[in-house]
């Protein structure tokens, strides 16, 4: 069940599996997931807006364990998930060498490019930085409200997608 809920996040986010594998209670602000700059590829702090999913599946985790990371790891607390867990879930759901954690970084970019978001809330919540190295140094906008609609509009399509498949079974 760990694993279906990390990827759940995973998608409802947009980062990286090993953001996700190392996102510590601390770094929860109400609705603001603030992942220090230590655990970013690029090495500095990023803000990730949480859609309503995401806070209710965090409620839910919140239940299920006493640890400091969201995500502990199956024998032990004080270490984080497997880096495979999610991988292996993928591979168990038939998806092994067609998907991976990061893939749902691609099903989101794409989406969010084709339904005409703005480019740079896309980039800036995937925690891509402008090849414009002038602009990158002087934009410095999170563009937090237009990501936390654009992330909710993508977990309710998300959703609808789960249950047109829900309902395609019968």
């Amino acid at each position: 069940l760990q694993s279906v809920l990390a990827i759940k996040l995973l998608a409802y986010t947009w980062v990286r599996t090993g953001e996700l594998r190392m996102m510590r209670w601390t770094e929860i602000e109400g609705d603001v997931w603030r992942i220090p700059k230590g655990k970013m590829k690029r090495r500095r702090e990023h803000l990730t807006p949480l859609c309503r999913q995401a806070v209710e599946l965090l409620k839910e985790v919140r239940t299920r364990t006493r640890s400091d990371y969201v995500f502990p790891g199956a024998r032990s607390d004080d270490r984080p998930m497997s880096e495979n867990a999610i991988l292996y879930l993928i591979g168990r759901c038939g998806y092994e060498h067609t998907m991976t954690g990061h893939g749902l970084r691609t099903v989101a970019s794409t989406w969010a490019n084709e339904a005409a978001y703005n480019r740079d809330w896309i980039e800036r919540q995937l925690s891509h930085t402008p090849n414009d190295e002038v602009r990158t140094a002087y934009n410095q906008a999170q563009y937090i409200s237009q990501r936390r609609d654009m992330l909710q509009e993508f977990a309710n399509w998300l959703d609808l997608q789960q249950a047109n498949a829900s309902s395609a079974k019968g």
